[in-house]
């Protein structure tokens, strides 16, 4: 797609799923041209958070922050609620991308989410990793931090991919300790993030 990136509307002219009280993800719809497709032309991750279901509070807009459209993004904070901002960028990423990450915290709220926990292994937490992403929530001054459902890696190999727990007491009881861990060691409110899968 040519040309600027169009700006996205308010909420109430992008058609989202909202569920009262609950906090989840939804697709913005693609830009067809048409009068009734407003939103921007790219599949946004849209925080969707309803706090109570008094009529006069609606669900509050964000997006992703993503390196490459950050210069968009930045000139158009004021048409989102808050971003949410991965942590392992902030760890892992350049240090013109941590910078540019971190020149935004007081300008919108910011949530925090991570991608390198591996909350499913069967292994012990990386308490290395905890500190490091502790700092970064801190930094960020996020009221949250997210992680997925799920584990991405073996010892010894990065499966790059999110893949499903299996559904046994052992792996409940597995990841209610590791919960209890990142409480401890987190400040902020610890969230777990389902992940959807075509098999069981």
């Amino acid at each position: 797609m040519g040309g600027k990136m169009p700006v996205p509307r308010r909420p109430s002219d992008c058609p989202v799923l909202i569920k009262g009280g609950a906090r989840f993800r939804a697709a913005a719809p693609s830009c067809s041209g048409d009068a009734k497709s407003t939103c921007a032309p790219w599949k946004m991750d849209t925080e969707i958070s309803v706090a109570q279901t008094d009529k006069q509070r609606r669900p509050a807009v964000g997006i992703g922050y993503r390196s490459a459209i950050a210069e968009w993004t930045r000139a158009n904070l004021k048409c989102f609620d808050l971003l949410k901002v991965t942590v392992d960028h902030c760890i892992y990423g350049s240090a013109t991308q941590r910078a540019e990450i971190f020149d935004l915290v007081g300008r919108i709220p910011i949530n925090a989410h991570g991608i390198g926990l591996s909350i499913g292994t069967d292994v012990p937490l990386d308490l290395a990793y905890l500190d490091q992403v502790a700092a970064i929530v801190e930094q960020l001054r996020a009221p949250t931090y997210s992680e997925h459902l799920a584990f991405t890696r073996v010892p010894g190999r990065d499966l790059a991919n999110l893949l499903p727990l299996p559904k046994t007491m052992a792996a409940a009881e597995s990841i209610i300790g590791k919960v209890r861990t990142i409480q401890s060691c987190i400040g902020v409110p610890f969230l777990l993030e389902n992940i959807s899968y075509a098999f069981d």
